[in-house]
């Protein structure tokens, strides 16, 4: 089986996720992608803002929904300590050893996978493919790995969260439907009074 893993924050998950995700799953044929929620994401160990882990593999859950392609796990959820995706491909391997794996990054990820945890390691234990953005050059010397082919979804989930917190719309061009419901009906993001 060819498995893609899409690792993050979904801070909340929003449709560039989804985007990267279909792009991946067409171009590259694969079989399934794991959506897997960081516990605590390496580069945002200072980070005492993030929505629980429950919460956010739940908003993953929701999008995801109605694609039987794509799978929510909670690997790195209900593993103590950082998440470091290399400690994540260790684990998918040991569990399907008979599996191709395939790490799905946009370009900021791709162009500081230098300075992860065990960077040669994560590129012998996955393929590594790699949305780059419209306009963006392919720089010499770079890891060896497969280009996504997409139209770029101008989205971030700080600008989600940003506008919610300021009382803007978030449309559907930005957030899935069933996330900003659920965004909704949980008041997550809004202002606090203090």
């Amino acid at each position: 089986m060819k498995l893609g893993i899409l690792g993050g924050t979904f801070d909340p998950i929003h449709q560039g996720h989804l985007a990267l995700a279909e792009a991946a799953l067409k171009q590259f044929l694969l079989d399934k992608i794991l959506f897997i929620p960081a516990a605590i994401p390496p580069h945002k160990t200072d980070c005492v803002s993030l929505t629980s882990g429950e919460i956010r593999l739940k908003m993953v859950q929701l999008a995801i929904r109605y694609n039987k392609c794509f799978e929510a796990s909670d690997l790195e959820l209900v593993r103590p300590g950082v998440s470091y995706t290399v400690d994540t491909l260790r684990q998918l391997k040991k569990k399907y050893p008979a599996d191709k794996l395939f790490l799905i990054l946009g370009q900021d990820s791709f162009e500081s996978l230098s300075s992860w945890h065990e960077p040669q390691e994560i590129r012998c234990l996955a393929d590594i493919l790699v949305a780059r953005r419209d306009g963006a050059h392919e720089q010499s010397g770079e890891t060896e790995h497969h280009e996504i082919m997409m139209k770029e979804v101008p989205v971030s989930a700080s600008m989600i969260r940003r506008s919610i917190y300021f009382g803007k719309k978030v449309d559907e061009k930005e957030l899935p439907l069933p996330v900003a419901e659920f965004i909704r009906q949980g008041h997550l993001y809004l202002k606090t009074e203090s």
